[in-house]
């Protein structure tokens, strides 16, 4: 059980480290592209990438978007409600659709502007290990149905071990 706890901490850690990552491009794109500390020539090139036509989708900066997912991320793996059974679908299905989103933003990065943003980088490797970590974790256990059989067997070897326990 233990290690189930560890991995709990590192999927809520990967979340704030990407939400932290959000809020500097979401800045980034609303203030100055100058603010990205990354280089502006070659194939690294964040301005080029954070000001393309392709940063923006339906008119929401790609940015804000990559905030409300780690917002919503941060939520899905706190430590608390990663015990719930009933949250695992949400938080794997949200995994599936970050992940869906991280191949088609490398994928416009790559082959439509030509240039990475080591930021943006840095987000989809973030993603894509929440995505690892999501889908390879252990399912929280379900409750159990027994049946009459297995209830009454458990029943009678309750009864033979309490009437070994002789208090008197």
């Amino acid at each position: 059980m233990k290690h189930v706890l560890e991995w709990r901490y590192l999927q809520f850690a990967l979340a704030f480290i990407g939400l932290g990552l959000g809020i500097y491009l979401t800045v980034a794109h609303y203030v100055s592209p100058a603010l990205l500390v990354c280089s502006n020539s070659g194939l690294v090139n964040c301005a080029r990438v954070t000001t393309s036509p392709q940063s923006v989708v339906l008119g929401i900066p790609v940015a804000v978007l990559g905030l409300l997912y780690f917002l919503g991320m941060l939520f899905l793996t706190h430590p608390r409600s990663l015990g719930s059974w009933r949250l695992y679908p949400w938080r794997y299905a949200y995994a599936v659709a970050g992940i869906i989103f991280v191949l088609y933003l490398v994928y416009t990065e790559l082959f439509v502007i030509g240039s990475i943003c080591m930021y943006c980088t840095a987000v989809h490797v973030d993603t894509f290990l929440l995505f690892a970590l999501i889908v390879t974790a252990a399912r929280p256990e379900l409750p159990v149905r027994q049946t009459k059989k297995e209830m009454a067997s458990y029943k009678a070897g309750r009864k033979r071990r309490q009437g070994r326990k002789s208090w008197k």
